[in-house]
């Protein structure tokens, strides 16, 4: 049997030394001062969105990482989101690192690409008229870096500027995914598979057949893939070793996306990619 009481321990008269006081006065300076608690409650969620930022984090998982309650946590993750220091993607309900996080996280060398191709996006905003996004590649995701919005009055706003996706959703992720090595791609999509038919309801075999048609066209197409009645037109932008390292997609509603206007669309991404290359 186990007994729950604990041996008693004599008790020592003499002086703590001089380095044990020091000591504790040391680890009293580590005490957080007073009204610290939700910045600390709020770094733990950040440290644990960060920690799982490659595949996002719901927000029941969260809480129980940070043994926070739901609603707690929840109101926190609010606040960073409004701050920008998280985002949040309303299709597959979880929540990645924030944009001016990523930006101080990063060397400067991929958000670089968002300052060298914004003229690119503008160029290409202006003569199409419609929404122009600008995708970095994140492991096996795709961080959506800008967003330019054209004058056309239906504007298929499908992704806020720092939300990330599964990469083979949507066609900036296809172009990308068709640049690499056929045994790489494929493990990209098998490694997504479960978060494309949770969140979107693709089979991988869907996305696959995307993906090589991308590599025989040069042009990743999405077409009501996310969402329905809207079609995306993307290319991938390389760098001096001729590696993808971003995607410029554009953007419309899919009556407007054909014919003339789609090959109006197809021209302008390639002559801005092609005046834009190689990048870095």
């Amino acid at each position: 049997m186990i007994s729950n009481t604990s041996p008693r321990i004599p008790r020592k008269s003499a002086k703590r030394p001089a380095a044990q006081k020091r000591v504790a006065a040391g680890a009293r300076t580590r005490e957080a001062p007073p009204g610290a608690q939700s910045i600390h409650r709020a770094m733990q969620l950040l440290v644990a969105v960060g920690r799982h930022n490659e595949s996002g984090s719901r927000l029941s998982e969260l809480a129980k990482e940070t043994g926070l309650h739901v609603a707690t946590a929840h109101r926190l993750l609010s606040a960073l989101t409004w701050d920008q220091m998280v985002s949040f993607d309303s299709y597959s309900k979880r929540y990645f690192l924030g944009l001016p996080l990523l930006e101080l996280f990063d060397t400067g060398r991929q958000f670089g690409l968002r300052n060298q191709l914004q003229s690119a996006l503008r160029r290409i905003a202006e003569r199409t008229g419609d929404v122009v996004y600008l995708y970095l590649p994140m492991g096996n995701d795709i961080l959506c870096a800008d967003r330019v919005e054209g004058t056309f009055p239906v504007r298929a706003l499908i992704r806020d500027v720092g939300a990330r996706l599964p990469m083979g959703m949507g066609a900036g992720g296809l172009a990308i995914l068709a640049t690499l090595p056929d045994a790489q791609a494929r493990a990209v999509v098998e490694t997504n598979a479960t978060r494309y038919r949770e969140d979107h309801g693709l089979a991988a075999d869907r996305v696959w057949q995307c993906v090589l048609n991308a590599r025989r066209t040069g042009v990743g197409v999405n077409e009501s893939m996310v969402l329905d009645d809207v079609t995306g037109l993307g290319m991938a932008v390389r760098d001096r070793s001729g590696a993808a390292v971003a995607a410029i997609t554009v953007v419309s509603i899919a009556s407007r996306m054909r014919g003339a206007h789609r090959r109006l669309v197809l021209a302008a991404i390639r002559e801005a990619v092609d005046q834009a290359q190689p990048v870095v």
